[in-house]
């Protein structure tokens, strides 16, 4: 959980209330593209294109309200195409927070920086496909890779080629003399051989070079265990009939058979896994796949084992098969006759070779469909993939059809023995397949030192390539649809706002592309209720839109909701993805939502300024725009996330190799390291999110701030109460600051001055910098999450199965959890006396109509020097006065 964004959310009871906000003034839209020469712009900019690229928005809006606000809806739908002019406007910078301007004064090139101009040229573009004469450049650009079929390792591939076929040859001929030597088929001899070589050095090369631990290189590697493991129970078959000498040869094939089965079945499903995480990776940008990874060992392992079972149970299914070693029966060598109905054939062999062969052709073929559409500069990404896909069906096609091929053709040639040693060692030599993909998939050279810094800054392990590329899909149309929405929205503010407002989004269209575009339906929902929160909260349109031209890759959440979340440029704004349960509760609640923070403009709700939802590539997806708690120009360092339960509430530790942020000195550090951390006796310690039981000092506000705060903090809590919700935090950032210290005790001047002091004064020194906290930020989020059936079976299993405390778990119903939450509140926050000293750090207007009441300084009965811990600068005072001594 990253406790910055303001959290998950739930469903609940239907409820509706009017907004007591102020009615928001005409303003004329703009639509903005963004500026190539802003600094900030990276990843979002590239895809937005020049000034020039034109966006098409189809627009379409209900013209009738339903009373019913649980499902919204557009009645009548019309097609309209507007055109803004550009305008070279440029907006206001927004108020800066009392911490930013105490640390980063502005500039005078900051606060003159222009706006990017703004660009309203909309049309309909339609999406074009591509021309029949280009379709062979096409294939060649996806199978070929402009000629880098190999990427750099020809010569090792064309080595394996030539070893394959030297193996291939002494199968054939020694197939008389190995079977007496060691009492195996030459062909499975050396078959095996091979596959433990090659499975080997792919096991190697894994471990040792970091480019070679992509997310395909995992799955390859996992198929790549299964054949070593087959080939080593071929190569192990002597000694197993030896141990079990004096017994039918049917008899000691019933184990070794079931073994093989299991390797087998379970490699054959590996394949299938592969097949469907290529169709889930370029369909779905939310997939994680990690999780899908251990989906993946649990199918295979599980269906490896139950075939394994089924053939134990009959003597019918194992036996000699064609080749002399043990596998799946075939009765017809024994009458030597092809027609012989063997249920372990048509079971073990047929049944899941065709259906996942099939499904591998049928997934590439969408894939290559699915290729062809989409932002272009997302397209090399998706041509890496798809290639890899690609050739990774018809490798293993090929090598299916091979192999079976070669049994029909034995049977067809009355027994021919070459052919039988060729059957045994094609399926034995199954581990070269694998080989030759990993050489495909594999960096090479300075690619693979590229690959491991990809590695480590976008943890590769866990996100694949075409996954990244489609999150950048996402945050293209996200970001589009939602200055899109709120152009619309100011559009046509003068007339009755509906309940949804529809519309399409188009990528920027490059005429000399191979592909086309892949249009997004976009849906804003309760524009006129929003519309009125962002003017309330003083979101200014042309800011709000800035925000948005540049925005970080979304993080995708581990847990069971998949969820996912990006910042804006300025780290202002927070986009957050919803369930669909979680995005109509809450526009079920807007109104009251609308209304209560019209009534306590102080509240620490987390300020939702926007729900959308958007329909790509056949998924609709739901998300929220949220205002970020904390400040982007300086640094937090400690973030907790208080509940009031104490069950499992600490902090997770980072992963070895994690690269993080030290909480001390602000430095960035691989997590498991022994860096020294400059400002603290010992190594670095990473900024995690902490949580209630890593809590063990006071929030400590002066007695009218910390009131007003205590009090705001459970009214909120009442409110979330009262619409059923449940399960949301405290946020609660801390900025620390160094406090110099300039003056000395009266009493310890004149003690230190007798000859002989007391050795508890003499061995006393003041400290020349105190640091501690000096600021706090202050938010509640998870503001959605209600008490639902899944939360009631989470709060079950923990109390009656795994016997935890049922008032220290986080689910429980909305007023237990409410009053547990006040108890906590009253706990950590400690108000000081009244003080006529103003606070060093400057005391907030909390009396203003919309006050920053996110953060507040620490209470201090006595003025000081201070400085912020960011860059350890010395305090602005003290060089004052030195100057002044001068």
């Amino acid at each position: 959980m990253a406790t910055d964004a303001q959290g998950d959310d739930g469903n609940g009871p239907d409820m509706t209330g009017e907004s007591t906000l102020p009615a928001k003034t005409t303003a004329s839209p703009k639509d903005f593209t963004g500026d190539p020469s802003n600094p900030m712009q990276s990843t979002l900019t590239d895809l937005l294109g020049n000034s020039s690229s034109l966006v098409a928005i189809s627009e379409v809006d209900s013209e009738r309200r339903v009373n019913d606000t649980t499902t919204p809806r557009a009645a009548s739908v019309e097609d309209i195409s507007v055109l803004f002019p550009a305008t070279d406007d440029c907006c206001e910078r927004s108020s800066d927070s009392p911490i930013a301007t105490a640390v980063h004064p502005l500039t005078n090139d900051e606060s003159s920086a222009a706006l990017a101009k703004l660009e309203g040229n909309i049309q309909t573009i339609p999406a074009t496909r591509r021309p029949p004469s280009r379709g062979m450049k096409e294939f060649y650009l996806l199978l070929f890779d402009n000629g880098r079929l190999f990427g750099g390792k020809t010569v090792i591939a064309v080595s394996a080629a030539l070893f394959s076929v030297a193996l291939v040859v002494c199968a054939v001929a020694l197939r008389h003399k190995t079977r007496q030597v060691v009492k195996i088929p030459s062909g499975v001899l050396l078959g095996s051989l091979g596959t433990l070589v090659m499975s080997c050095v792919v096991s190697i090369s894994y471990i040792s070079s970091p480019g070679c631990r992509r997310h395909s290189n995992i799955l390859l590697l996992n198929r790549s265990i299964m054949d070593l493991l087959l080939a080593i129970s071929f190569l192990l078959e002597p000694l197993w009939n030896d141990w079990t000498i004096g017994s039918e040869l049917n008899t000691s094939c019933q184990f070794i058979s079931a073994a093989r089965e299991y390797c087998i079945m379970t490699s054959v499903t590996w394949e299938f896994c592969m097949a469907i995480d290529l169709f889930a990776l370029l369909n779905d940008p939310f997939t994680s796949p990690r999780r899908n990874r251990s989906k993946y060992q649990l199918f295979s392992h599980g269906l490896g084992l139950v075939a394994g079972g089924v053939m134990l149970s009959s003597s019918s299914f194992y036996g000699v098969s064609v080749g002399d070693f043990c596998w799946v029966k075939c009765s017809g060598l024994a009458t030597g006759e092809f027609f012989v109905f063997d249920a372990g054939i048509w079971i073990f062999i047929v049944a899941p070779v065709v259906l996942f062969l099939s499904t591998n052709i049928y997934v590439c073929a969408v894939s290559a469909q699915r290729f062809r559409v989409g932002i272009e500069a997302t397209l090399e990404h998706r041509r890496a993939l798809l290639r890899e896909g690609f050739l990774t069906a018809v490798a293993f096609s090929v090598y299916w059809l091979l192999l079976w091929g070669v049994y029909v053709t034995y049977w067809l040639a009355d027994n021919d023995e070459v052919l039988k040693e060729l059957f045994g060692f094609l399926l034995s030599f199954r581990g070269s397949i694998v080989f030759f993909l990993w050489i495909l998939y594999s960096a090479s050279g300075q690619d693979s030192k590229q690959s491991a810094r990809t590695i480590h800054d976008r943890d590769d392990a866990i996100r694949a390539q075409t996954n990244y590329a489609l999150l950048k899909e996402l945050v293209f149309y996200t970001t589009r649809g939602i200055t899109k929405a709120v152009q619309v929205a100011n559009k046509r503010q003068a007339l009755e706002l509906t309940e949804v407002s529809i519309f399409t989004v188009h990528p920027p269209q490059n005429e000399h592309s191979l592909f086309s575009c892949q249009a997004c339906k976009f849906m804003d929902f309760r524009p006129d209720v929003f519309c009125q929160i962002r003017e309330f909260f003083g979101v200014d349109e042309c800011e709000f839109i800035r925000a948005f031209t540049d925005c970080s890759i979304p993080k995708l959440s581990e847990g069971a909701s998949g969820s996912f979340m990006f910042f804006t440029s300025n780290g202002a704004y927070i986009v957050k993805s919803l369930t669909a349960r979680e995005s109509h509760f809450l526009n079920s609640i807007v109104d009251k939502y609308a209304a209560y923070i019209g009534a306590n403009p102080a509240t620490f709700l987390t300020r939702i300024l926007g729900s959308y939802s958007m329909d790509l590539y056949g998924r609709e997806s739901f998300f929220v725009v949220m205002e970020n708690v904390f400040d982007k120009q300086h640094a937090v360092h400690q973030r907790y996330d208080i509940k009031g339960s104490w069950i499992d509430r600490n902090a997770e530790k980072a992963r070895p190799g994690q690269e993080c942020t030290c909480r001390y000195c602000n430095m960035t550090f691989r997590s498991g390291g022994r860096d020294m951390c400059p400002s603290r006796g010992g190594f670095h310690e990473p900024n995690v999110v902490l949580k209630d039981m890593d809590l063990t000092t006071k929030v400590r506000l002066s007695d009218y701030q910390g009131t007003l705060v205590l009090e705001q903090l459970k009214k909120d809590s009442d409110f979330l109460c009262d619409q059923g919700i449940m399960d949301y935090s405290l946020l609660l950032g801390i900025v620390e600051v160094r406090f110099h210290v300039t003056k000395t005790a009266p009493d310890a001047e004149e003690s230190f001055a007798k000859p002989v002091a007391k050795q508890s004064v003499a061995a006393m020194r003041a400290a020349e910098v105190v640091v501690g906290p000096g600021y706090f930020y202050i938010g509640m989020i998870d503001i959605l999450q209600t008490w639902t059936l899944e939360k009631r079976l989470e709060g079950f299993i923990k109390t009656f199965f795994m016997r935890k405390d049922a008032a220290g778990i986080s689910a429980m119903p909305p007023k237990p959890y409410r009053d547990r939450f006040h108890k906590k509140l009253d706990e950590i926050f400690h108000m000081g006396p009244s003080s006529t000293h103003a606070s060093p750090l400057g005391r907030l207007s909390v009396d203003a109509p919309v006050p920053t009441s996110k953060v507040f300084p620490v209470y201090s009965a006595e003025g000081q020097n201070f400085s912020f811990r960011n860059h350890w600068q010395p305090s602005p005072r003290l060089e004052e006065e030195q100057d002044d001594s001068h």
